[in-house]
């Protein structure tokens, strides 16, 4: 774990520490409650919360028909976000990759795969049935750690000019109404 040093109004004056990778997975695999975000065919944002399991480096969630697979199968990019505290400390982890939907009794290495992940024994709030599964591949998870008793951020917003220019976010151009 790493812990940032900026100056004032920098992450390390506060007490914010980025997380290693390992720690994310530590974290990704304590959760049990995550936010997919998701773009659908609009190319709107959405975000669902849904029970999950971290198992062998890929996040899995059962899922009903309907808007969460649609999303899916139009745009795959997909981010889940999952946070708590743990003692003095609350922190976040995001993953971000590529989801899909797995299909049941196609192949062997599937079934196997879901077995293996504890997808299955997932429980859900809703009384839905939720047949179908839900992969999150990750190419990146970053995480970060914040002292709950850090001392607020007060004062006048700085303008003091960034070390880089921010990296544009990709996106889609809004629906022609």
């Amino acid at each position: 774990m790493s812990r940032s040093n900026g100056g004032p109004g920098a992450s390390g004056a506060h007490g914010l520490e980025h997380l290693g990778v390992e720690e994310c997975w530590r974290l990704l695999g304590e959760a049990t409650l995550g936010r997919l975000a998701l773009t659908d065919a609009s190319g709107r944002p959405d975000v669902f919360p849904i029970n999950i399991v971290a198992h062998d480096g890929a996040i899995y969630a059962r899922s009903a028909e309907g808007t969460k697979l649609g999303a899916i199968a139009e745009s795959p990019e997909a981010a889940l976000e999952v946070d708590g505290e743990d003692g003095e400390f609350r922190w976040s982890v995001v993953a971000r990759g590529q989801a899909a939907r797995l299909e049941t009794d196609v192949d062997a290495a599937t079934d196997a795969e879901i077995e293996a992940s504890g997808v299955l024994h997932l429980a859900s709030a809703n009384p839905s049935g939720k047949p179908y599964v839900i992969r999150l591949s990750p190419t990146t998870v970053s995480g970060r750690r914040i002292r709950v008793d850090a001392s607020p951020i007060t004062g006048p917003v700085s303008h003091a000019k960034r070390a880089q220019p921010p990296r544009p976010i990709p996106h889609r151009p809004p629906p022609q109404v």
